[in-house]
């Protein structure tokens, strides 16, 4: 499959043409303005869940309520804006303020982490009408914010707002646009017809490796894939997750995995309670080895993090975790779409469909915030050229899973 260069901006087959201005003028009950995440808010919150179902790009992760809590629990620093007049609103958009760290790498080595200032959108898409001014507005309001980059985790191709990052005259004056790997496809599954029916879509060969990974594993002991959709549930399932978690390589290389448990605990509590939550973990002989922590929300259901012990790693524990969980997805509170984020080869392996989208960043045009990016972006391609080095001398799988262990 070829994918775009990173740099290059995409020509889609449905070009809209954008301008804007550095000057807005509008009627009063139009603009935009900032809300504040305390006790008023409920005096919109009516207004915003109503205003929110309006966008079918809606994810959970920009739903007022699970703003709120997050603000709540954990302190975020979240801002969030809304057009309209209170009882009406039209759009509404939230940005988490947050330190990113870029990490500089020469092949798999790791030389420089690199602090950044950054804000990221909440959901795919901003919640907003397609409208030139309005989105205007939106960025003439973070500019006058401290920051250094803009992070757009899935921007949508042959959208109004991919269009508008492109050829907005705004966005070209006071940004750098940067993705590090340009438009490429966002799998996922339509979640129809029957479990069968859906593994049709494998190769007989594949189907029949899944069947011959299963059997070795239960060949280990009893194998049991636990659904975690309930409070009781919570304690016993973050406590293992948080264990299997600390083995990855993620955790021990990258700084990601499962940091503060305790404040997972507190989430995924009110994640129940509101019967948004729907996460799994598989066993083996009453070991945990693979887990899921997963939402489903809006009929989607939303991968959010996955993790195994490489003490299995041979036996497939990952792929069999997903497996047995998109059959329990198939037979019980179907959900119509299962949401894989971001590209990874993986995810492409499970899904049946796809749509074209991009991780976006939007550095400020100022000396630090492009040294930073430059300094990364040198890194990045260095590193890309050792492992296309390593791939012809056919090494590069065997470095990965020796770095891995």
């Amino acid at each position: 499959m070829n994918y775009e260069s990173s740099m290059t901006t995409v020509q889609t087959s449905e070009s809209r043409s954008v301008t804007t201005s550095d000057t807005f003028r509008v009627e009063k009950g139009s603009l935009i303005r900032q809300v504040q995440f305390d006790q008023n808010l409920s005096a919109i919150l009516p207004s915003w869940k109503k205003c929110n179902e309006r966008f079918a790009e809606r994810t959970m992760f920009c739903d007022p309520e699970w703003l709120w809590e997050r603000v709540k629990q954990k302190h975020a620093d979240i801002r969030a804006y809304v057009l309209g007049p209170k009882d009406d609103l039209s759009g509404a958009v939230a940005f988490e303020f947050y330190i990113k760290r870029l990490i500089c790498r020469l092949g798999y080595a790791r030389i420089a982490n690199l602090p950044l200032k950054a804000c990221r959108l909440l959901g795919y898409m901003p919640n907003l009408p397609e409208e030139m001014t309005a989105y205007d507005q939106l960025f003439h309001q973070l500019l006058g914010l401290k920051f250094e980059a803009i992070y757009l985790e899935c921007v949508k191709a042959d959208t109004f707002f991919w269009q508008y990052l492109h050829q907005s005259p705004l966005i070209k004056k006071h940004f750098v646009l940067y993705s590090d790997h340009g438009v490429r496809p966002h799998p996922y599954i339509r979640v129809t017809g029957t479990f069968e029916e859906y593994m049709r879509k494998f190769p007989s060969k594949i189907r029949n490796n899944f069947s011959r990974r299963i059997r070795q594993l239960r060949s280990q002991g009893e194998v049991e894939l636990v659904r975690v959709t309930e409070e009781s549930e919570i304690d016993t399932f973050v406590d293992a997750v948080a264990e299997v978690s600390k083995k990855t390589y993620q955790f021990r290389a990258l700084g990601l995995g499962i940091r503060d448990p305790d404040h997972l605990k507190k989430l995924l509590i009110w994640a129940a309670r509101k019967r948004w939550l729907r996460s799994y973990l598989l066993k083996c002989n009453g070991e945990p080895c693979a887990f899921q922590i997963a939402y489903q929300y809006n009929r989607t259901f939303s991968g959010v993090e996955i993790g195994y012990d490489p003490a299995w790693i041979k036996l497939g524990v990952g792929n069999i975790q997903q497996l047995l969980a998109l059959e329990d997805l198939f037979k019980e509170n179907t959900p119509d779409i299962c949401d894989f984020g971001t590209y990874a080869d993986y995810k492409e392996m499970f899904a049946n469909a796809a749509y074209m989208d991009a991780q976006v960043w939007l550095f400020r045009r100022r000396p630090i915030p492009l040294l930073k990016l430059n300094t990364f972006r040198f890194f990045r391609e260095t590193s890309k050229a050792a492992g296309n080095f390593l791939d012809g001398l056919n090494l590069k799988s065997k470095v990965k899973r020796w770095l891995q262990k």
